[in-house]
């Protein structure tokens, strides 16, 4: 994760406004406090296959970081869209950027929908 990207979920994850902490409760000493909202984080990556599968899937520690993190304050509702090949380019890379477009166009109509 980019250090400035690390400092702002550092900014949103904060005791009283995003979760509670009560360490007297037995079940759990932190409530998420953030309810109803989506997010949806759009990534590059400089190689490909960090996805489910991938050659790289077990180097992709990004997802599962945003997913807890977000999933701690209440948000569980989380959409990654990942550009990938960034370093190598050509038709890997254009490939993968009309993947990430797909994949946004169709988050688009289904929030629209929902609307």
């Amino acid at each position: 994760m980019p250090s400035g990207f690390k400092a702002y979920v550092d900014q949103i994850v904060r005791v009283g406004r995003t979760f509670d902490f009560h360490p007297d409760r037995h079940d759990s000493a932190y409530t998420p406090l953030v309810h109803g909202k989506r997010l949806i984080a759009v990534i590059s990556r400089g190689d490909g296959g960090y996805g489910p599968g991938g050659r790289n899937e077990t180097l992709n520690h990004l997802d599962p970081h945003l997913r807890t993190v977000f999933s701690f304050i209440g948000v569980t509702e989380v959409e990654i869209v990942a550009i990938e090949n960034d370093e190598h380019g050509g038709s890997a890379l254009a490939d993968s950027l009309d993947s990430a477009r797909r994949q946004l166009l169709k988050l688009a109509g289904e929030y629209a929908a929902m609307a």
